[in-house]
């Protein structure tokens, strides 16, 4: 047992034995009865003992507050609170950061490729016959464009790159496909027979 420790148990072993003479001091007043020859001998022994239940009270009240000190009130006014130079500093760096000028960020065809896939590509146009609703509008709600590309597999707003095909350009998923297929890919063109002599190709796909 460190001093610590056995310093603590020797406070505990005090307070407990104050608590005991109280108890037994106020047992004592329970004992005498009310009748007027009693209540004299009360007053006399209260009278008699006045400063040492004075000083019990007192001794109780400390003890109670090293040993069971109350939780902080949040609401007490402590006064004005002084930060240190270091905080005020981080504070202001802080506020600077949110208007910095961070440089310029990487374009889409310089990023790098996080997953590469080998997977059979195919080409739609709009017309009825090669869409669910309307032939114009793709899964996202917008109109189709030059650089959209329907798939499954991928979420929408993927940037995929087709290098074997159109080098760097960067084609975003903005459509889906039949459910039954899985791992594939249509690219939007605009005219039916642009889309029907592209056929279908298996080339390697580059998504970020």
């Amino acid at each position: 047992m460190s001093n610590t420790q056995k310093k603590q148990k020797k406070n505990r072993i005090i307070h407990f034995s104050w608590i005991a003479k109280i108890q037994t001091f106020f047992s004592s007043l329970h004992r005498i009865s009310l009748n007027k020859k009693q209540k004299m001998a009360r007053r006399m022994f209260l009278k008699k003992h006045t400063g040492e239940l004075i000083a019990i009270f007192f001794v109780f009240v400390i003890s109670c507050a090293v040993f069971h000190p109350l939780t902080a009130i949040a609401d007490v006014d402590t006064g004005p609170h002084i930060i240190s130079e270091k905080t005020a500093s981080l504070i202001v760096e802080s506020i600077q950061n949110k208007t910095r000028d961070f440089g310029i960020l990487p374009q889409a065809q310089d990023a790098e490729a996080r997953k590469i896939f080998t997977i059979p590509i195919t080409a739609y146009s709009s017309t009825v016959d090669q869409c669910d609703d309307d032939p114009f509008i793709t899964a996202t709600g917008e109109y189709v464009y030059d650089g959209g590309i329907a798939a499954n597999f991928l979420p929408i707003g993927t940037k995929v790159r087709i290098p074997e095909l159109y080098g760097d350009k960067v084609f975003t998923v903005n459509d889906r496909m039949n459910a039954r297929y899985y791992y594939r890919a249509d690219i939007w063109m605009p005219t039916r027979e642009q889309a029907v002599q592209f056929g279908v190709q298996y080339v390697m796909i580059e998504t970020f």
